[in-house]
């Protein structure tokens, strides 16, 4: 589960810290800055088409039945399971190429519409676990320091 790979770079972090030539004031510093960051709260955006898999992903994300699953889902949306090597486990190069476009359109619009630029988007696909763990390690490696501010509409 994803949060107890979180839990599992905190401690290796922790361990650096303590092992390190740091005064023990700036170690102690920093492990308390470490305690919070177990509490932080992540703002996770899943965006797709519908039928795609963004509740069954959010399920998997916290190990349990969080978000209600809808009745016909479509597990591989992108092209209609067309350029997926089933036996490999991972998309051609053509279907690696749309979702490039398809996830650098995410990036752009979300930029034009609120002018946040976000990280390049990851896409994975949780059925055939393709991409995954670089989902968990991209939500792990992205886990803010301090919450964002929110812009107002005026």
């Amino acid at each position: 589960m994803a949060s107890e790979r979180i839990y599992a770079k905190i401690d290796r972090l922790r361990e650096c810290i303590e092992n390190s030539a740091l005064t023990e004031n700036e170690k102690l510093s920093l492990l308390r800055n470490i305690h919070e960051l177990r509490g932080q709260k992540v703002n996770i955006l899943i965006t797709g088409a519908t039928g795609c898999g963004k509740s069954s992903t959010i399920n998997a994300l916290f190990g349990k039945e969080t978000a209600k699953v809808g009745i016909t889902p479509d597990p591989d949306m992108a092209m209609k399971g067309r350029h997926f090597d089933y036996s490999n486990c991972n998309p051609d190069r053509e279907l690696t190429r749309f979702l490039n476009e398809q996830a650098e359109s995410v990036r752009r619009r979300i930029r034009e519409a609120i002018g946040v630029t976000i990280a390049k988007p990851v896409y994975y696909s949780a059925e055939y676990n393709y991409n995954v763990d670089r989902f968990y390690d991209f939500i792990i490696d992205h886990i803010p320091i301090c919450r964002r501010k929110l812009k107002t509409m005026s």
